[in-house]
């Protein structure tokens, strides 16, 4: 990834990962809006034995809920959290 911004969203990814990996490996999170995991699954490696919270929101380019609950269930530190 290009450390200068190519956009608005770019720039705030930056940002996410720049603070995600000050996390500690005990550190709670939360992913509001989680369509893809690709930030959830940075925090779950960041912070191993953290309790960690995603909010799945559907979106055009997201998983489908089946395909996220399957791929995020075997995780024992994560709880989901439906959003309909």
């Amino acid at each position: 990834m290009s450390p200068i911004p190519l956009s608005k969203n770019h720039r705030y990814d930056i940002q996410t990962k720049a603070i995600i990996k000050k996390l500690h490996a005990d550190s709670n999170c939360i992913d509001v809006g989680c369509f893809k995991g690709e930030i959830l699954d940075l925090m779950l490696q960041a912070a191993p034995k953290g309790q960690h919270f995603g909010n799945y929101i559907k979106n055009i380019d997201s998983l489908s809920l089946d395909d996220f609950t399957r791929q995020y269930n075997q995780k024992e530190n994560y709880y989901f959290v439906a959003h309909k």
